[in-house]
């Protein structure tokens, strides 16, 4: 079982918008087959990744997402995947 940090950029709109994809960390969070039901606590630490804001639509043109992959290896070699958004922001101090 595998976790990452990927970062998607997306520059333009409409047609000619392009995204672009960075896995910025990568975790792995057990080696063998998980048992049906079993919660596995997992704990990031995020200052070894290069991140920022998470913005979206600045002048509908420009927008910066992060999501969470999972990627699930079981028994018989079959690759399962889930991703998800996940939203950074800073804290005014």
């Amino acid at each position: 079982m595998e976790l990452s940090i990927v970062r998607k950029e997306t520059v333009g709109t409409g047609a000619n918008a392009q995204t672009e994809n960075e896995t910025l960390c990568k975790f792995e969070i057990m080696d063998g087959a998980p048992v049906k039901g079993e919660l596995i606590p997992v704990r990031f630490y995020l200052t070894s990744a290069d991140l920022a804001p998470t913005y979206t639509n600045v002048n509908n043109r420009f927008s910066v997402k992060y999501m969470i992959n999972l990627v699930l290896v079981d028994e018989q070699q079959r690759r399962y995947f889930k991703q998800h958004e996940i939203i950074l922001w800073r804290k005014k101090i």
